[in-house]
């Protein structure tokens, strides 16, 4: 796979600069459900994704390719402009990831109706645990639920499936962009 275009890193950068600014839970997962919520958020509302990466369905989380890609390369990758990104041992030695931001978001390179939907999925990470969110994505018939559990790990999500997701509100309606994700607050409700 290539390494992304000059306006998609920037617009990828600005989006997990966006997403550290708000968000508590810096992890690697974290930033693939994120990016995951954001494409496919946008693409249930408006019939086209912020970026249309390819996604894995991955054992916990829908993977887009092309990010992973960029954070395996990190040491080249144009997105050591707008994210520090360093891998460490936890307690337990296992694996994980510094993720910190090097500079303000600038939310110019989106238009206005994915500003909005990146401040409604921000807005959602920033208020629901790693459980919920995994818990959400894990949900009978969700994208990510429906092809690990029909053809299996590392098999390819289909974009035109968010257009099956709960919680996004009907398409190119302006209003529903503005409420929470529906799935999120009933999980918060429920919890």
């Amino acid at each position: 796979m290539e390494p992304l275009n000059e306006v998609t890193l920037s617009r990828l950068g600005n989006a997990l600069l966006y997403w550290l600014k708000c968000c508590e839970r810096r992890d690697l997962t974290n930033l693939y459900k994120f990016v995951y919520y954001f494409d496919f958020a946008k693409a249930k509302l408006t019939g086209k994704p912020v970026f249309g990466f390819t996604y894995l369905a991955q054992l916990h989380v829908p993977v887009p390719q092309e990010v992973a890609n960029e954070l395996n390369a990190y040491a080249t990758s144009g997105l050591r402009e707008y994210i520090s990104y360093e891998p460490f041992k936890d307690e337990k030695q296992n694996q994980r990831y510094s993720i910190k931001p090097k500079r303000e978001p600038d939310l110019s390179v989106f238009s206005r109706k994915e500003q909005a939907v990146l401040e409604q999925v921000c807005l959602v990470f920033k208020e629901a645990s790693a459980t919920l969110m995994s818990d959400a994505t894990h949900l009978p018939g969700e994208p990510w639920a429906r092809i690990f559990n029909e053809k299996g790990a590392y098999a390819p999500i289909d974009i035109s499936l968010a257009l099956t997701m709960d919680g996004f509100g009907d398409p190119e309606d302006p209003d529903t962009v503005r409420d929470k994700l529906d799935i999120f607050r009933q999980f918060k409700l429920a919890c």
